[in-house]
């Protein structure tokens, strides 16, 4: 939320706030550049993490009592 707050808002008046596209300009540093390519990656690793514990584990652990029964 820090770094969509630093990115990704370009006027607090705007409707746009934390969804609004990256503009980084031509005097952007290494360290805006890796601001945003964290930015990307952990919201990435949060919606593949819900995923996994609200869809991914339940079927594996559902699965193995299914196969277990069934013996």
């Amino acid at each position: 939320m820090v770094l969509a707050g630093w990115y990704r808002t370009e006027s607090f008046e705007s409707s746009q706030q934390l969804v609004a596209p990256v503009s980084l300009s031509d005097s952007a540093t290494m360290f805006d550049t890796m601001g945003v390519l964290l930015m990307d990656t952990l919201f990435w690793f949060t919606i593949i993490g819900a995923l996994a514990f609200w869809v991914i584990i339940p079927v594996i652990r559902q699965t193995r009592e299914v196969i277990e029964d069934g013996r």
